[in-house]
């Protein structure tokens, strides 16, 4: 059974409470918003990187699988030079200014050593890859999109299974959405949204099929 936790009060809580979660299912511990704020390096008001939560995975038995298109090592080494070469200027300035990006730096050679990674745009059907082989799927998508509005809002979510073409995962919100049933449809529109989506990570128990 996975418990479900709702976003913080502070709506920039989703993928603290996705990690959650995840915590409690395969380690049966229940973390506060404080415990997992010291997991993930969370700095007050800003958006936060998941590198710090992976690792953490990893040391206590999980097998991470990690598919996204940021190149760690090139950011590692040529810091904000690489991102001017990615982004925008307005994304450069939030990612700076608005999330814990340059805080969790250092931890980047631990990540690339502990975490399977798969250096590309992620696509639905690597959600779908994943879910086949029995992981649970945390991935990045466009919550404006997903909720038939306009405009632009990254937001980290957790997908429990697939039948057919629909998708259950688990939406901390705002608003909270257990067990939320979407369509296929409706899911690559989200990940496939401007700025959304291009990140899956899959997360299972080492030597399981």
């Amino acid at each position: 059974m996975i418990k479900f936790y709702p976003n913080h009060p502070d709506n920039m809580h989703c993928s603290q409470a996705v990690f959650r979660s995840l915590f409690k299912y395969f380690f049966d511990e229940e973390l506060s918003w404080e415990e997992i704020d010291k997991i993930t390096k969370t700095i007050p008001g800003r958006g936060s990187w998941t590198m710090a939560a992976y690792i953490e995975m990893v040391d206590r038995g999980l097998e991470v699988v990690n598919i996204e298109a940021f190149d760690y090592q090139k950011f590692y080494d040529e810091g904000v030079s690489y991102l001017k070469k990615i982004y925008s200027n307005k994304a450069i300035e939030y990612t700076l200014n608005k999330s814990n990006l340059l805080y969790v730096k250092d931890d980047i050679p631990e990540f690339l050593e502990k975490v399977k990674r798969i250096k590309r745009r992620a696509k639905v059907a690597d959600i779908d890859n994943l879910l086949d082989k029995e992981y649970l799927v945390g991935t990045v998508l466009n919550s404006r999109v997903l909720n038939n509005k306009e405009g632009f809002s990254l937001h980290y979510v957790l997908i429990i299974s697939k039948e057919n073409d629909k998708y259950v995962i688990n939406d901390p919100g705002l608003p909270p959405r257990e067990n939320r049933v979407v369509t296929k449809k409706q899911l690559l529109k989200a990940f496939n949204a401007s700025g959304g989506g291009g990140e899956v990570t899959g997360f299972k128990k080492k030597g399981t099929k």
